[in-house]
């Protein structure tokens, strides 16, 4: 996934890639200018030179800052087109699947929010480190090879200590990081513990109880972070004493150089300080391990949302008949091992309205569902002939339209959730919502669609929004629980006059009407007939 978008932004890589070249090449000749200033400017005393030298140091400088500030602007460019390429990928994939659990949304948007960011910004980090120096650990050592090969050889001998002192001590750091995590997390459950039980404590006097625990914990966190302060000043001491005795190791050793004219006092100060400069992109190398290892976690939780999903082109299915059948053969439905229909075989035709009944959790709405495909079911559900066992939900939703309180409205105003079309006006008509909508759209210069109507209109609202689409065959959940018995009977009336084709299949506890054609029950696994 991440090859294929990087793919179309070669061109913005190889840019960055020559601008971070060209930032450290600037970087490497400003040590060796203090090598020029000495043995050239005051050993040779040609003042006059220290204009020019100046004039260079500025030119280099100014280039330098030049050339960061259009490399963060295109590294920033590159990696907020990234994220958000990557953030419009998860949303389509999460709507190509048929349904996300509940707890598993607000993982979503802790993936979109922050685990893409974060991890893009480590890979645009990871790649300026790692590239950057990279290069100038490769130009400091051309540099103090080229200066004294004897030197630079004596030198380095540190550089191998201090990269094993840094390895180590970041692995002690991690592990010392995750006793601090379980101290604060101990924290964090003896205060719930008192935020939670205020009440209890106050009537059984449990204070000191709970607050012992409380304390204790503050208690281990404080030795914790002490601990771990001194490790990291100790840490700091054995680093900067490393650091110092490389860079004054060639000053004693060079002195010796100076004496037998083997090297000037330029090139020994020039030495020192690529010497100096070399420390700090190693540090950098093995501190980018860590940001690696830390974003292949944020890699794995964002790659369960860019799963590839097969999926063809989708088309809508479109059936021309002014006579639809719906047939249901041996439909089992399932949930986690629970069989809540078994073996059913149904026939329903064009004008006919079928009520489901049952006890709450009984599987009637999961029922509706599985007829557009939003849940999986075993047996065959026919429409019109054709078999819908394979179709997804977005082929189907012109034909079968699935109503639910459940279902909410996206943000927006009412036009954005009930689309102007032919059918709007009279649909409104049928439903007896006309005159509110008319007025009260008008008047709620956009406010939120749950705030501007009563329940019993919102109700109305989702019917319409069905109805809006001329379907087929009408999923009704739940959705006169808010409405009169008589608007209710006049709304399924006014849809079967409207829409003499239409098979509406609707799910009610306590509705009882003479327009409903037959009458279903769940039982024990079976769905029978009551009419």
């Amino acid at each position: 996934m991440l090859k294929d978008i990087l793919k179309g932004r070669v061109a913005s890589i190889v840019a960055i890639t020559l601008l971070i070249v060209i930032e450290v090449i600037l970087s490497m000749p400003i040590p060796y200018i203090s090598k020029y200033l000495i043995d050239v400017v005051i050993g040779l005393k040609k003042y006059e030179l220290v204009g020019i030298v100046f004039l260079v140091l500025f030119i280099i400088l100014l280039l330098q800052l030049l050339i960061g500030n259009i490399l963060v602007r295109k590294v920033a460019r590159l990696e907020t087109n990234l994220i958000t390429e990557y953030r419009k990928r998860i949303v389509k994939t999460i709507v190509a699947k048929r349904e996300v659990q509940e707890e598993n949304k607000s993982n979503i948007q802790e993936v979109l929010l922050n685990d893409v960011e974060s991890f893009f910004s480590n890979i645009s980090e990871s790649f300026y480190i790692i590239l950057s120096n990279t290069l100038k650990i490769m130009g400091c050592l051309v540099i103090i090879f080229y200066i004294n090969y004897k030197l630079a050889v004596m030198s380095l001998i540190l550089v191998p200590l201090y990269v094993a002192w840094t390895i180590y001590v970041s692995q002690k750091l991690k592990q010392m990081t995750y006793t601090v995590k379980e101290s604060r997390e101990g924290i964090i459950r003896t205060t719930n513990n008192i935020l939670n039980n205020l009440l209890l404590i106050k009537l059984y006097d449990l204070f000191d109880t709970t607050y012992h625990s409380y304390k204790k914990s503050l208690v281990s966190n404080a030795d914790v972070l002490k601990k771990i302060r001194s490790y990291m000043n100790f840490i700091s001491i054995v680093s900067n004493l490393i650091i110092t005795l490389a860079t004054i190791l060639p000053l004693f050793l060079g002195v010796g150089l100076i004496a037998k004219s083997l090297m000037s006092l330029g090139d020994l100060i020039a030495f020192n300080a690529y010497i100096g400069m070399l420390f700090s992109p190693v540090t950098s190398l093995i501190s980018v391990i860590t940001t690696l290892k830390l974003n292949s976690v944020y890699k794995e939780r964002i790659s369960q949302y860019l799963l590839p999903i097969k999926k063809d082109k989708i088309g809508k299915l479109s059936f021309h008949t002014n006579c639809n059948t719906l047939e249901i053969s041996n439909y089992t439905l399932s949930i986690n091992g629970r069989v809540l229909l078994k073996n059913v075989n149904l026939n329903f035709t064009s004008g006919m309205v079928i009520k489901i009944e049952g006890e709450n959790g009984c599987g009637k709405s999961l029922f509706l569902k599985s007829i557009i495909n939003l849940v999986n079911y075993s047996g065959d559900i026919v429409f019109n002939d054709v078999s819908l066992k394979n179709k997804y939900t977005e082929e189907l939703n012109d034909e079968i339209v699935y109503v639910s309180n459940t279902l909410n409205f996206v943000d927006g105003d009412l036009f954005d959730n009930i689309p102007m079309n032919k059918n709007t006006n009279r649909i409104f008509e049928l439903l007896d919502i006309k005159k509110i909508f008319t007025t009260r759209v008008l008047n709620s210069n956009s406010a939120p669609i749950l705030d501007t109507f009563s329940s019993g209109e919102i109700q109305k609202l989702k019917i319409a929004r069905g109805l809006n689409r001329a379907p087929k065959v009408l999923l009704l959940d739940e959705m006169f629980s808010h409405i009169t018995k008589k608007d209710s009977d006049r709304i399924l009336a006014n849809i079967i006059n409207e829409f003499p084709n239409i098979i509406i299949i609707l799910v009610e506890h306590h509705y009882e009407s003479n327009l409903v054609s037959q009458s279903y029950k769940f039982d024990s696994g079976n769905l029978i007939k009551t009419e």
